[in-house]
């Protein structure tokens, strides 16, 4: 009977038992990493989709006449460009200008700075903060 026992092979309960929580403990691993991946995905498409809106406002912004008013009047801080654009998929984002004519002493040269902020906090991998894009143009009036 002795023989019999001593002949049989394979793992104990406790084996087992110690094989199926380093298991574990490596897929829980792999779940904080997916956790993360997705926080920084999030926080990838924000910036993306501010980037986006800022160019397309400094791109509208070089679109206008020279002779434009909005260019020659005083300095103007903090002005809305528009007070939420929604992005499907993308959030929701406040856009805003500072202007400054006859910039460093440039006449008829205006620096425009173009500010994109979310509406809301988004979540990264560093905490939940807002996006902030700023552009900057210079622009020449009239």
């Amino acid at each position: 009977m002795t023989s019999m026992i001593q002949c049989e092979k394979g793992f104990t309960l406790l084996e087992m038992l110690v094989a199926v929580m380093i298991l574990s403990v490596g897929l829980l691993g792999l779940a904080q990493l997916q956790v993360a991946a997705i926080q920084t995905n999030s926080q990838s498409n924000s910036l993306v989709v501010a980037s986006a809106l800022a160019q397309s406002v400094l791109e509208d912004i070089n679109r206008i006449s020279g002779d434009d008013p909005m260019f020659s009047g005083a300095d103007q801080l903090g002005v809305v460009w528009a007070a939420q654009t929604d992005v499907p998929g993308g959030g929701s984002y406040k856009i805003t200008y500072n202007r400054d004519r006859d910039y460093n002493g440039l006449l008829n040269v205006t620096k425009i700075d173009i500010r994109v902020e979310s509406l809301s906090n988004i979540k990264t991998a560093l905490g939940s903060q807002k996006r902030v894009v700023t552009l900057t143009t210079l622009k020449r009036y009239f």
